[in-house]
């Protein structure tokens, strides 16, 4: 790989020879350049892809883990990974007319058959079954100030896993969750990541103290990965001693 002194080198000796050598010799050396510069672009591009490529395998890793936990504690077919909320919707919900987002993980009951009245009424009385953990998961982490439920879910719980860089992709991922979910649950990767979601909610606080925006449905909770996967462990081996006393 050429360096700086490699470049002196051909200056200088463009000086001793003709004019026609030369101009080789400049040409050479602005090949040379243009080829390291190239081989760092390269490098830097490998680097990137190398970084991109374990951050996903990481948060694969962590998406399965949470995923089992859930199951363990809600039962494998209460559990959804990746919901679409309008694949399989009979309700005013389109993917035609409305931008429909996709959940991280959806636990059972669904609310999306058009049976408003009874899939509401599964899903309350699968909260009031829960109601401790849910208690427990909330004061696990931050919420608005005034906390109500979501009264027209399209799902029990709305779980969103959250890693992502962007501010605005922070706060969509929260509005989500609790617009789809009775409850909704925003689980931050990190501490950085849970920071950044204090801030977000000191302004939604804001927005509703100052009149500057009409009242939130505050039925979300920010968490951290390691509590919120620490809780449904506690919750999974509780689940499996009840089982077994049966």
């Amino acid at each position: 790989m050429p360096g700086s002194r490699d470049y002196q080198r051909f200056d200088e000796a463009a000086l001793l020879i003709e004019p026609a050598a030369t101009a080789t010799m400049l040409h050479t050396r602005l090949l040379w350049v243009e080829l390291h510069k190239r081989l760092q672009r390269a490098r830097q591009n490998s680097l990137i892809v190398h970084r991109i490529s374990s951050n996903g395998a990481k948060e694969t890793l962590s998406n399965n883990v949470i995923l089992t936990l859930l199951e363990d504690v809600f039962g494998q077919d209460n559990v959804i990974a990746e919901w679409n909320v309008v694949k399989d919707s009979q309700d005013a919900l389109h993917a035609g007319l409305h931008y429909c987002p996709r959940i991280d993980f959806a636990v059972k009951p669904l609310n999306e058959d058009g049976n408003i009245d009874h899939n509401n009424a599964l899903i309350n009385e699968a909260y009031v079954i829960r109601e401790p953990l849910m208690n427990e998961i909330k004061n696990s982490g931050r919420t608005c100030s005034e906390w109500n439920l979501n009264e027209n879910p399209r799902c029990y719980l709305a779980i969103e896993h959250e890693n992502k860089t962007s501010t605005k992709h922070r706060l969509g991922s929260l509005i989500n969750a609790g617009a789809i979910g009775k409850m909704g649950i925003v689980v931050a990767s990190d501490s950085k990541v849970y920071a950044s979601y204090d801030r977000i909610l000191n302004y939604l606080d804001f927005l509703q103290l100052h009149r500057k925006q009409n009242r939130i449905r505050c039925n979300f909770v920010v968490t951290e990965e390691d509590t919120f996967k620490e809780i449904l462990r506690r919750n999974a081996q509780v689940f499996r001693s009840s089982q077994i006393r049966r």
